[in-house]
């Protein structure tokens, strides 16, 4: 209501300022947008979640919060604004008693459409075993280079795997095959609950071909210029991720293979979250003697980018060869934390530009960072990565020290 009511006090500037050619041609741009907006529309989207469609879709579980008078469009920022009407990735930022939610269709409409045309084969069947095809989807098929999650070495496990999905209300395994071959966020959301200390989103549930996320925060690039101890701190929280991810779970590791900074956000309290878990590597820990590699009790170290320094380049086949890799650390020190390092100072990553008076009372710290970054064969990634945590969180204490005795 306040964007068309916006949009008319335009038009009567331009028409009172600009002369009559120009105004034709900004008032058709302005035509179109209102075109675009009205198809945009909260109420249209909420009405095409494709429930019909059901059970080839994310399922049924939050159809009670698709109420057009409980959800509004945010109207926060102009990035949020733009996103919701003129976004081309159906990713739509909304308020439900001024509690800040996202709304994500999981793909654009020609990849849903795509989706549509191949499954109706399986529509049309009844006799469909579709366990057997979602093992086939997370298998390690090296070649099968459309698969965005994986579970190796074996999916002998694989019922495990889904048990918070399976044990949940309304499941169906056509649902499950959906956002595998879709877009698994919403599954890996539902198999990492944020309720019980993953570092991801909330997860209300799905309607149709609509889910509903917690709305984190701004993303962690728009950080990267704020103080030092404040970009520390979500750090620190970056590395308990990585840990979190590798070790949280007795049963499986979760290795995240798109990390970026657009792909994590942060909260209020300066933790990171990931809000992109469309591509994942799971390895499963519980793999039996005989399923096992000979280099499965080796610590997979990730340590070659091909002659690509920014590249985020890595082996799945490597990586499911080991019951641990420090694969996690190797993302959020190498690609986040320290982009490029030198003896004295870390440039292009988001701990630049270390204060000196904490480099002259930590001398160590830029060489952890180094070896975190550019592990080599004589140290452990991961034992390095807890010590550079541990040591950020002790700068951070003694800041947080020093700045309350300075203002009693």
């Amino acid at each position: 209501m306040y964007f068309y009511f916006f949009l008319i006090i335009i038009y009567v500037i331009l028409f009172k300022y600009l002369k009559l050619k120009y105004y034709i041609i900004a008032s058709f741009v302005l035509s179109m947008s209102i075109f675009i907006i009205s198809m945009n529309s909260l109420e249209n989207i909420i009405e095409s979640k494709d429930i019909e469609k059901c059970p080839f879709c994310y399922g049924l579980t939050a159809c009670y919060l698709m109420d057009i008078n409980e959800l509004s469009f945010d109207y926060s920022d102009l990035s949020v604004l733009f996103s919701n009407y003129f976004g081309t990735k159906n990713v739509y930022y909304v308020k439900m008693r001024n509690k800040k939610l996202i709304l994500k269709q999981l793909a654009s409409n020609s990849e849903l459409d795509e989706f549509d045309k191949m499954s109706i084969v399986f529509r049309e069947k009844k006799d469909i075993n579709f366990l057997n095809l979602i093992k086939e989807i997370v298998s390690t098929n090296m070649s099968d280079t459309l698969s965005k999650l994986r579970l190796c070495p074996t999916t002998k496990n694989i019922k495990l795997f889904l048990a918070n999905v399976i044990n949940s209300k309304n499941f169906s395994y056509q649902n499950i095959w959906t956002l595998l071959k879709i877009n698994p966020e919403a599954l890996m959301l539902q198999i990492l609950p944020a309720r019980l200390g993953w570092p991801v989103p909330k997860y209300y549930g799905a309607c149709g071909r609509l889910v509903i996320e917690e709305f984190v925060g701004p993303a962690l690039s728009e950080f990267y210029n704020k103080h030092w101890i404040q970009r520390a701190e979500i750090a620190s929280s970056l590395l308990n991720a990585a840990h979190t991810f590798t070790f949280q779970d007795e049963n499986f590791t979760y290795y995240l293979t798109d990390v970026s900074f657009d792909n994590i956000a942060v909260d209020s309290n300066n933790i990171a979250k990931f809000i992109d878990l469309e591509n994942v590597i799971v390895v499963d820990k519980k793999t039996s003697i005989a399923d096992q590699s000979e280099t499965w009790k080796d610590v997979h170290r990730s340590d070659s980018d091909f002659g690509c320094e920014d590249c985020l380049i890595f082996s799945p086949s490597d990586i499911c060869a080991h019951e641990v890799s420090d694969h996690n650390y190797y993302t959020i020190c190498k690609h986040i934390l320290a982009r490029k390092t030198t003896e004295n100072q870390i440039s292009e990553g988001f701990l630049h530009d270390v204060p000196d008076n904490i480099l002259s009372q930590y001398p160590v710290f830029i060489n952890l960072v180094n070896k975190c970054s550019k592990s080599d064969t004589l140290s452990n990634r991961i034992t390095t990565g807890i010590k550079l945590n541990i040591l950020l969180k002790d700068i951070i204490k003694m800041y947080t020290l020093s700045y309350n005795h300075h203002n009693r």
